[in-house]
């Protein structure tokens, strides 16, 4: 072989070991079930905790946490749709009256409104998602609320939720 060639496969052979190190070196450092340095894992369930969820007569709800302001203002505008059995939860520092407007939206939901007891308060049943920003429509509940659950239409109904029941909340912080 010719000593141009050699070059050239030693080039290759070197850019794809190290290549490979590196792939195998940030696996290795990023796997999410790898423990901390110094700790020991004796249990996938300690790295990797359950979802949050909502437990409202019987039915669960796996819920994703608005608790930031921009969170809180996104909430569920611009996607188009919201998986079965899912929902959004609005957590307030305190109980009020919040607005909520459906800017953006582009499917029907209901919203369940819970007060500090996590007992339902309110329910607003297929809350349409058309929007005109000349006129906008709010929703509020009637007794104020610190939670504030978003969940596809005819979700309330169909799984039998009534005001005055209560929620159970899981893995929520």
């Amino acid at each position: 072989m010719n000593s141009v060639f050699k070059k050239y496969i030693f080039i290759v052979a070197s850019t794809l070991f190290l290549c490979g190190s590196i792939l195998i070196a940030y696996q290795t450092s990023f796997h999410p079930l790898t423990a901390p340095s110094g700790s020991q894992v004796t249990n996938a369930s300690e790295i990797i905790s359950p979802p949050p969820s909502v437990e409202i007569d019987g039915t669960t709800i796996a819920v994703e946490l608005a608790t930031t302001s921009a969170a809180v203002a996104k909430g569920l505008s611009g996607r188009a749709s919201l998986e079965q059995d899912r929902g959004m939860l609005f957590i307030f520092s305190r109980p009020d009256r919040y607005r909520f407007w459906m800017p953006n939206m582009h499917f029907p939901i209901d919203i369940i409104w819970l007060d500090d007891d996590n007992r339902v308060v309110d329910i607003d049943e297929n809350v349409p998602h058309e929007f005109d920003p000349a006129h906008p429509v709010f929703f509020m509940p009637d007794s104020p609320a610190r939670y504030v659950l978003e969940l596809n239409a005819g979700f309330a109904k169909t799984r039998g939720i009534t005001i005055d029941d209560t929620a159970i909340f899981h893995h929520i912080e």
